[in-house]
């Protein structure tokens, strides 16, 4: 049985990529999960070796220092997930929906 190493359910895919291009480079066998189509998923990258775990953690973490401080030099400005906006909205707008339901 694999171990998750690296969690992509927030990681943007550009660092997705180099992580697993940092494995790739390593020799570690791994695969990845996505978090499927209503997000409920267990999005990651695992080991399929669980003995690759601690070597993989070291790999994933030198690319973890590496990429931060790329990121603080180039400045990237954050971005905003707006794939959650739909479902907020609909919250809101139940919530609305009861509010004059309950009154009117």
């Amino acid at each position: 049985m694999g171990k998750r190493v690296f969690d992509t359910y927030h990681a943007p895919e550009a660092e997705t990529d180099g992580v697993k291009a940092a494995l790739d480079a390593a020799g570690i066998a791994y695969y990845e999960t996505y978090k499927g189509k209503w997000g409920v998923g267990s999005a990651g990258i695992w080991v399929s070796d669980d003995g690759d775990y601690g070597r993989a953690r070291v790999v994933i973490d030198g690319f973890q220092r590496e990429w931060v401080e790329r990121v603080r030099r180039e400045e990237v400005p954050a971005r905003v997930n707006w794939g959650r906006l739909p479902a907020l909205l609909v919250v809101v707008g139940v919530i609305f929906y009861l509010t004059f339901y309950w009154y009117f």
